[in-house]
C-alpha cells in the first residue's frame, strides 16, 4: 500500500486536474460576461 506512484498515474491525475480547471475558469469567465452584460452589474 505504501508503494510510490508510477509516472502514469501522476499524469493521469494532473491532467484530470487540468480539465476540472478549465471547467472551473470557463464557468467564471461566463458569470463574469453576464453579470456585466446582462444583469449590468458593474
Amino acid at each position: 500500500m505504501n508503494q510510490p506512484l508510477s509516472w502514469r498515474v501522476i499524469v493521469g491525475y494532473s491532467l484530470g486536474d487540468v480539465a476540472n480547471n478549465f471547467a472551473f475558469a470557463m464557468g467564471a469567465l461566463f458569470l463574469l460576461s453576464y453579470y456585466t452584460d446582462v444583469a449590468g452589474v458593474g
